[in-house]
């Protein structure tokens, strides 16, 4: 940037309502189209109106409904309602589909201007009557065209539609691009396979101009047009007060939806709590009959109880008891014993050396007098052998008689104790037994006592049980006699404004006026953005360091070049400041010279040619002998600014068939200028030029005339300027405003770097708005940075880019 303070980036808000007012004419065109499509837009909506009503709902959490009670107390029933789900209720399909069912809406009504819109019943000038036996074409626009004898064409086109039942409301077949054509008269019926029913005229509508429609319309469809434009909300955070609207084109439509939906809710309600009732009672008749068949069965278990003598007295029963098992076990006690002297006696029997009197205990004795009598036989017998014994000899055969006498005693005595032992062993378990089983009487006591206990409570029960029953269908009969909904209107509906919420014609225009002006801005201004193209004076200070000449405003006469007739022209003016500024540079540089000024670009089409021929007529002008020589031997382009003949020229003196004196023209109307033509062109000009000839030629040229221009070839194409850059004083380099790229830039600021090319000046052409660049109002200049110094007192030196983004280039 400049030294000069005055030179700082201006506020962009600035810099873009200048970056507006140059290319106005983009805006007022998108303004000018996006107002066309808002009011097209605007045109073809319909007009939507807003019917609002109110509904009080029940507070089922704290309602005193009788049936409510029963079924909470009876588990039925979980308390509280959320108020969620009665919205939910109220937008769901099936309570608007019962709704659409009794609004009478199965046809819409359209009157068509420029676009269809939907017109009531009453302002339809036609009454359509349709036949719901035959099928019926749904949801597709029917465009009704009256001839003047009463015939009538009904026409539609079928995209995508359906044939529907109208009483069942079944779809029959779907259609895909089909057109109908129905002819028929009014008043007449018409059977048709698309449309069947009888068109008359209906007397209380005002006809106006315009076509008329109407279509037939299926209740799924309308259920979901209706459910798609209803808006249910509680009017406050802990309300239970519904706020319902509609939005639609047709108002007395929808104030009957609202209010049908609303009466159908609070029916539905009622009906709820009418089988709520009727269920509650039929469940209370299910637990009569399951508790009258308990309370008999609890009584038949009563009276079995009582009838198997279960049911006794439990003190005296357990004394009997006892009693009896005392003499069990002492019977138990005896029979033990005997057992026990069986047993000891058989052993004492069985023993080999059995001497001494075997007897019988005193209480066997008395059992088992058979057995006393056996052993007193054995005692005998061993007597007598005992008394024998003591004199006989062992051979005697008394005393065999005696040993076989008491073998056989013993073995009676053996088998009359094993007999009577086994006998007295079952005797003994059969008393172990009767002891057990007065035992398991004696503890069953208190079981007794506890069944009849538990049989009398389930009794008493199942008695109470039935009574409560009893009571509470008597209670919920009542009920279901006063049932009633708590739910009511609170404000019928109504239409809330007069005006339509739809289409916002204001919102539409400003949103369209300022989608039309902020497109156009974004685009340029991206475009600015992203554009290398040198477009401002920052935008060259920002890609060169070589200093700039001047600023040529772009002329509608490319072609013309600037004589006496022509010097109060801006363009004149512009050269003439690119001269003063030209010479400033060259008298601050004393070693600069003075008289070889080279002229290229970086590419064809920047106006190099031009530049160089009008910047030679400035020269020559301020009254400086000048010379123009056309060095672009490939491509002449000056004799589109001159006339003179080419067909003698430089490639003429430079092959030796001319000398340079006879080539040399002199321009009739533009004193102290001459041209020296290129001649026919040639690709040979690198050899032409790299010759002693030409040096020479400079050299006798230098001392003839003040300032010699040479148009020369474009830098970035050719390689000419480098042959003759020893002979050049000072390089004036041409940008075309808007065309050259900051990349192409990038060599010659090499070159510049690198001082190849010696003292060289920008000179930026083709620009048709200089505020940009400051040219004229209040501009001044001077040295500075770049060798060039500007101040901006009315302009910015800088692009719209370049103040909003300054270092986007860096």
């Amino acid at each position: 940037m400049q030294g000069n303070p005055q030179n700082q980036i201006q506020l962009p808000l600035k810099t873009i309502f200048r970056f507006i007012q140059q290319r106005w004419y983009v805006f007022v065109l998108s303004g000018m189209i996006a107002l066309g499509f808002a009011y097209l837009q605007i045109k073809k909506s319909e007009n939507i109106y807003q019917v609002d009503s109110s509904l009080l709902l029940e507070d089922k959490m704290s309602s005193g409904n009788q049936n409510n009670k029963l079924m909470k107390e009876m588990g039925l029933l979980e308390s509280g309602g959320a108020l969620e789900d009665e919205i939910g209720i109220l937008k769901s399909y099936s309570l608007i589909s019962k709704t659409v069912q009794k609004l009478d809406a199965g046809i819409s009504f359209y009157q068509k201007d420029l676009f269809p819109k939907r017109i009531s019943k009453r302002a339809f000038p036609y009454i359509i009557e349709i036949d719901s036996t035959r099928p019926q074409v749904g949801d597709t626009r029917l465009m009704i065209r009256e001839k003047s004898d009463g015939s009538l064409n009904i026409e539609g086109e079928v995209e995508k539609g359906f044939l529907f039942d109208p009483k069942t409301q079944e779809v029959i077949t779907t259609l895909e691009e089909v057109d109908i054509a129905i002819e028929g008269s009014l008043g007449s019926p018409i059977n048709s396979k698309f449309f069947s029913g009888t068109i008359k005229k209906n007397p209380e509508a005002i006809d106006e101009e315009g076509s008329y429609l109407f279509a037939v319309r299926s209740v799924s469809s309308l259920s979901e047009s209706f459910k798609e434009d209803l808006e249910v909300a509680p009017v406050g955070d802990e309300s239970n007060i519904l706020g319902l609207s509609y939005k639609g084109a047709v108002i007395d439509e929808g104030i009957k939806f609202l209010n049908i939906l609303m009466d159908t809710y609070i029916k539905e309600d009622i009906e709820k709590k009418n089988q709520k009732g009727e269920n509650t009672i039929a469940f209370i008749e299910s637990q009569i009959s399951g508790a009258s068949d308990s309370l008999r069965e609890v009584e038949n278990v009563l009276e079995n109880f009582q009838e198997t003598g279960q049911v006794i007295d439990v003190q005296s029963s357990a004394r009997i008891l006892i009693e009896q098992r005392n003499k069990l076990e002492e019977d138990l006690t005896e029979r033990k014993l005997a057992v026990n002297n069986y047993q000891a006696i058989y052993d004492r029997i069985s023993s080999s050396n059995l001497d001494s009197e075997v007897l019988a205990p005193a209480s066997l004795d008395k059992q088992d007098p058979v057995l006393s009598s056996l052993l007193i036989q054995l005692s005998e017998l061993q007597r007598e052998k005992a008394r024998i014994g003591l004199t006989a000899v062992d051979s005697n055969p008394q005393l065999a008689i005696y040993d076989a006498q008491i073998k056989s005693q013993k073995k009676a005595i053996k088998e009359h104790i094993n007999n009577n032992l086994n006998n007295a062993k079952i005797a003994l378990n059969d008393v172990r037994v009767r002891i057990s089983r007065i035992e398991g009487d004696i503890d069953r006591l208190p079981a007794a006592q506890k069944k009849l206990a538990k049989i009398e409570r389930d009794y008493d029960f199942s008695e109470e049980q039935y009574k409560y029953l009893f009571e509470k269908k008597a209670e919920a009969g009542i009920a279901l006699a006063s049932n009633k909904s708590e739910s009511y209107i609170l404000d019928e509906a109504r239409l809330s404004s007069p005006d339509p919420v739809s289409p916002r014609k204001t919102f539409i225009l400003l949103f369209a006026l300022t989608l039309g002006l902020g497109l156009p801005l974004i685009g340029l201004v991206a475009f600015e953005i992203f554009n290398d193209r040198i477009g401002s004076r920052q935008d060259l200070e920002l890609s060169t360091d070589i200093p700039v000449l001047g600023i040529i405003v772009k002329s509608d006469q490319w072609n013309k070049v600037i004589s006496d007739q022509t010097a109060h022209t801006r363009l004149a003016e512009s050269f003439r400041s690119s001269r003063v500024q030209f010479q400033y540079l060259l008298k601050k540089d004393p070693e600069a010279g003075d008289k070889i000024i080279g002229v290229t670009s970086s590419s064809p089409n920047e106006g190099k040619s031009f530049c160089a021929a009008n910047f030679a007529s400035t020269l020559a002008l301020s009254g400086k002998k000048t010379l123009l020589m056309d060095l672009d031997l490939r491509k002449p382009d000056q004799k589109e600014y001159f006339t003179y003949d080419n067909s003698v020229g430089l490639h003429g003196y430079l092959t030796g068939k001319y000398r340079y004196t006879d080539i040399m023209t002199k321009i009739e109307n533009i004193d102290n200028l001459w041209v020296f033509p290129s001649g026919p062109s040639t690709h040979n000009s690198l050899d032409l030029l790299d010759s002693k000839k030409f040096n020479r030629l400079i050299t006798n040229l230098r001392k003839r005339f003040d300032h010699i221009i040479l148009d020369t070839p474009p830098i970035g194409h050719t390689s000419d300027y480098y042959i003759i850059k020893d002979t050049v004083d000072f390089t004036i380099y041409v940008v075309r405003h808007n065309l050259t790229s900051s990349q192409a830039l990038g060599r010659v600021n090499q070159l510049y770097e690198e001082k190849t090319l010696g003292n060289m000046g920008i000179l930026i052409n083709g620009v048709k708005d200089v505020g940009g660049y400051n040219y004229g109002e209040g501009a001044s200049y001077g040295y500075g940075k770049n060798s060039y110094g500007y101040s901006a007192q009315y302009g910015s030196t800088t692009s719209l880019k370049d103040k909003i983004f300054p270092s986007l280039k860096k």
